[in-house]
């Protein structure tokens, strides 16, 4: 075991031991070590002051120009990103009212879809409620003739027999028309 009157310190590159009997070595050891530390407090005093500052302008501004690219780049992928969604919702939803409309043609052995162009009223036990549009636009059923979509384009016609299901979509080409077995915008 370590006699506990010694002490080891790093001084000149080596630990040398350190005793308090009053040697040279001891003195020796103490002034390095003050002598060493007296530019402690110095860095301290300007890292203190220094942080105090705060930002400078132009390290402002170089977040605010940081700041305004990525919104330039985020925010349109931003809005075409939700539009698409938008535009796949009203897709599944048309998609869907035209599947229980085939249902409910089975179900009731009619002829055609003609009781469902005033109302969709029927389908509500194959939906469970009708839906709406993403933009807030009521579905509809057209079953004869050929109508345009709501925000303008081509003319579509219905096949005989058949039924297209239409949004009140008032954006051109955010929804339009499905016609199950068809493309359509």
């Amino acid at each position: 075991m370590r006699n506990s009157s010694h002490r080891f310190l790093w001084a000149k590159g080596s630990f040398a031991p350190i005793t308090n009997r009053g040697d040279s070595t001891f003195g020796e050891c103490k002034t390095l070590i003050r002598s060493s530390t007296s530019w402690f407090p110095m860095i301290k005093s300007r890292l203190s002051a220094r942080g105090r500052r705060g930002f400078t302008l132009v390290e402002l501004l170089v977040v605010v120009l940081i700041l305004a690219i990525l919104m330039a780049v985020a925010l349109p992928l931003y809005v075409s990103s939700v539009n698409d969604a938008s535009r796949k919702t009203c897709r599944a939803n048309m998609q869907s009212i035209a599947n229980a409309a085939q249902a409910w043609k089975v179900k009731t052995r009619a002829a055609d879809f003609s009781a469902l162009a005033t109302s969709l009223d029927p389908l509500v036990d194959d939906l469970g409620t009708i839906p709406t549009a993403p933009n807030g636009g009521i579905y509809s059923i057209v079953v004869t003739g050929s109508f345009a979509p709501e925000g303008g384009g081509t003319a579509i016609t219905v096949p005989t027999g058949g039924l297209a299901v239409k949004s009140g979509a008032t954006d051109p080409g955010e929804c339009g028309a499905f016609i199950p077995g068809a493309m359509t915008k």
